[in-house]
């Protein structure tokens, strides 16, 4: 006698071999696969259509990062101009500082010259003030001088 596992393999080889059969098994395995795949699709659309959207998002971000950007360099480049002009103008100012110490300078010389000028002339005029002072006194003491000053001066 046969062994009972040799004649359940041949009874379920007979059993396989039929075509109904193998196409109801190949259909089960089917929708069992199919369903599996079509989950994992249906995941995946999801999942591409969650990336589409991050997409979207990410884009419109980088052009309003862009734009930003954009005005950004725009008052930057307004600014460099402005610091540009404002260092012209401080070169300007320098100069023109410069040459108003200058004339400074110049003046302030000028006005030490002249202050020692003026003090020579009054020295010198206290000298001739103290000489002419002292010889009218002299000439006051002498009788024919003091008669002489007596006279008028207009007739």
């Amino acid at each position: 006698m046969a062994h009972p596992a040799l004649a359940i393999g041949i009874n379920a080889l007979k059993f396989l071999s039929n075509p109904m059969v193998l196409l109801s098994v190949a259909l089960a395995i089917s929708m069992t696969f199919g369903g599996c795949q079509s989950k994992r699709i249906a995941s995946f659309k999801i999942k591409a259509a969650e990336h589409k959207a991050q997409i979207v998002a990410l884009t419109q971000a980088s052009k309003a990062w862009e734009a930003r950007a954009a005005e950004s360099d725009k008052a930057l480049a307004a600014a460099t101009r402005d610091l540009e002009t404002r260092a012209l103008e401080n070169g300007a100012l320098r100069t023109e500082l410069a040459s108003c110490q200058r004339v400074r300078t110049a003046i302030e010389a000028d006005q030490k010259r002249a202050l020692a000028a003026a003090e020579r002339a009054r020295k010198d005029a206290e000298t001739t003030l103290a000489s002419i002072t002292e010889r009218f006194a002299a000439y006051v003491r002498k009788p024919q001088c003091r008669a002489a000053m007596d006279l008028p001066l207009c007739d």
